[in-house]
């Protein structure tokens, strides 16, 4: 009796080993690039592939491409930003190497049917952010690092630096994506979309010309909260605070520790809302501007860069939201090659112009990711390389 459950509990034990050897031999590429997602259901699957683009530039041999496709994400009543069905996908950019550099020069993401067949309106799209955990790169400026490395959104799906400049990444680095739908139209309900990203770098060895490197700042246009009601008409931020529009974290003003929200409600007609943004700056040199990507909510016209110290202002956003419906057209980002000065001794400030032309008061966000040429980068990159060629 006892040799039967011996040999009973032995081939309990070896059946559960062959089960776990033939999931993993079926599930290889979920085991190498780790998931996760909101949904639960049998088709929330993320895919992904890589491919090698030969292109005959002088600048570089070969292009890395990567795609990465949402699982099913079913719209099936009105979601308004930041509410919508999401996901997140965790990968390596570059899976083939454990050291080096990468540079990221394009990023974009398109709105695709279940079958990812037919391309869709970016009326399902709220945000895609792609992040990047900590490295090397930024171990001297931890009080100023954020993970965000690029934001895209309805009426901004792409973003292209300007030539001859990229986002620097280390290729081991762990990266994520996460993409969110978004839906005004109740009419439209119920459809099932998939968010299609393509990310697109050049490993540093492939290059034949040095690329300029990038570095990046998020800044946010934040108000002062406040109880009362809102104001009927538009008015300048300057004389009145505004309700959040969302619970959520508050920030605090340093001097006078009155509590911000970097979302608020704004009124019925114009509106113009000003926020100094030089302490969430922090620019640790003299650099210059090159690339800078937009986001806001519907009824926002234009976001602007203002250098408070010049009176100059440096970049507008012109923003066309839809005609008959709720939702943002287009949004007009900055790329420059030449660029425009920035001194780490100014002071800069946003500038949001909203028109809420409903017949209520109308969610708000607004904010730019600023890349600058990341000068101290360049010269420690150009001394490595010389070092290694004296090697």
């Amino acid at each position: 009796m006892k040799l039967f459950e011996n040999n009973k509990g032995r081939t309990f034990i070896l059946v559960g080993i062959f089960l776990l050897l033939l999931f993993c031999y079926f599930n290889q590429n979920y085991i190498k690039e780790k998931i996760r997602s909101f949904s639960i259901k049998k088709e929330a699957r993320w895919s992904i592939e890589r491919t090698s683009v030969e292109e005959k530039y002088p600048d570089y041999k070969e292009k890395q491409v990567v795609e990465v496709v949402s699982p099913v994400l079913t719209i099936d009543q009105v979601y308004h930003a930041m509410t919508g069905p999401a996901g997140v996908f965790y990968f390596k950019a570059d899976n083939t190497q454990k050291s080096g550099i990468i540079w990221l020069t394009d990023y974009s993401v398109k709105v695709m049917d279940a079958d990812c067949k037919a391309e869709l309106t970016n009326d399902y799209l709220c945000r895609n952010n792609l992040d990047v955990a900590f490295s090397e790169f930024i171990q001297q400026r931890k009080e100023t690092f954020n993970n965000r490395l690029i934001m895209t959104s309805q009426g901004q799906s792409a973003l292209h630096f300007p030539k001859g400049f990229a986002l620097p990444l280390l290729a081991h680095d762990n990266i994520s994506i996460t993409t969110q739908a978004l839906n005004y139209d109740n009419r439209s309900v119920p459809v099932e979309v998939r968010h299609k990203v393509k990310m697109e770098f050049i490993r540093d060895q492939d290059l034949k010309t040095s690329l300029k490197p990038l570095f990046k700042r998020t800044v946010n246009v934040f108000v002062e909260v406040d109880t009362c009601d809102v104001p009927k008409t538009g008015c300048d931020s300057g004389r009145y605070s505004r309700p959040n529009a969302t619970p959520g974290p508050l920030a605090l003003k340093k001097d006078t520790l009155i509590p911000l929200t970097g979302h608020w409600k704004i009124p019925i007609g114009f509106d113009t809302v000003k926020y100094d943004i030089t302490s969430m700056l922090q620019i640790p040199f003299n650099t210059t501007l090159h690339y800078a990507s937009v986001y806001v909510y519907p009824y926002c016209v234009s976001l602007s860069l203002k250098d408070v110290t010049t009176g100059e202002v440096l970049f507008t956003s012109a923003i066309k939201n839809f005609s008959g419906k709720t939702g943002v057209e287009s949004i007009a980002a900055y790329s420059d090659v030449k660029g425009k000065e920035i001194f780490f001794t100014h002071s800069y400030q946003l500038i949001c112009v909203t028109n809420n032309t409903s017949n209520s008061a109308q969610d708000m966000m607004a904010g730019m990711i600023l890349y600058f040429h990341d000068k101290e980068l360049e010269h420690t990159l150009a001394k490595k390389s010389a070092d290694k060629k004296i090697d």
